[in-house]
């Protein structure tokens, strides 16, 4: 199968399919087909760069099946991680808005399937559909916001903490069942590792600790968070971290 059969296969997911938190998943059905309908379908493997900090690439992507960290290099020479964009989000859409170099890198944190649309194409369609407009511009004033001390040198983090902030990020796309919120970003553990930045006995190691915590559950082979406060506070993301202590 080709990566134009993958991208009409991805292209017919039902708008229940999206992240709620997503761009895809808070617009109606015709603004989100017109989305679908754009560029073209682009594979992408664990590690590879969608774009660079500083370079002028104006494309924008459209995380299909996707799991894509945001960094920057902080003053001192460092890593720091902003965020992660996850199916149903764009990435890139700063520069195509402003023409302006890329103020941040993006990886794909696993294997990852996007629409890559030029930016000609993206601001033709947000001119012709306001409700897409509105909702890329209310994703933006979101993006700007200071991010809950995640500009914070995250390679300074130990291993625990970084995972924690890992997890808040993607209970920020999860889903509602009875035991919590489902991290609906399938990864493996080793792209988990990945992203966190630690060997995989210790992403294994960590997780056990907030599952034997009553932090953390899992649901068919996926994470599933009992308790966002609790994990937030281990993620240095609010409250006093002594309220949230877990078994070592």
């Amino acid at each position: 199968m080709t990566g134009a059969d993958i991208g009409r296969l991805r292209d017919i997911r039902k708008v229940g399919d999206w992240p709620p938190g997503s761009l895809l998943g808070g617009l109606g059905e015709a603004a989100r087909d017109g989305f679908l309908a754009l560029g073209r379908p682009r594979q992408l493997a664990a590690g590879e760069t969608l774009f660079t900090e500083g370079d002028r690439s104006t494309d924008v992507f459209l995380l299909l099946d996707a799991c894509v960290k945001i960094t920057t290099r902080t003053e001192g020479g460092r890593t720091a991680l902003l965020g992660l964009r996850v199916c149903g989000d764009l990435a890139g859409e700063f520069a195509a808005l402003d023409g302006r170099p890329r103020a941040v890198t993006a990886t794909a944190a696993g294997h990852c399937l996007v629409r890559v649309m030029p930016q000609d194409d993206f601001l033709g369609f947000l001119r012709r559909c306001p409700e897409a407009a509105s909702a890329v511009q209310r994703m933006g004033r979101a993006g700007l916001r200071p991010a809950d001390g995640r500009h914070v040198e995250f390679g300074t983090l130990p291993a625990l903490r970084r995972l924690a902030r890992v997890l808040v990020e993607l209970a920020c796309h999860g889903r509602d069942v009875p035991e919590g919120l489902l991290l609906d970003v399938d990864l493996t553990r080793a792209e988990l590792a990945a992203l966190v930045g630690a060997r995989e006995p210790t992403i294994y190691r960590d997780l056990d600790v907030l599952r034997r915590g009553g932090i953390l559950g899992t649901d068919a082979g996926r994470i599933v968070v009992h308790d966002v406060r609790r994990l937030r506070g281990l993620a240095g993301l609010g409250g006093h971290l002594w309220e949230y202590e877990v078994p070592a």
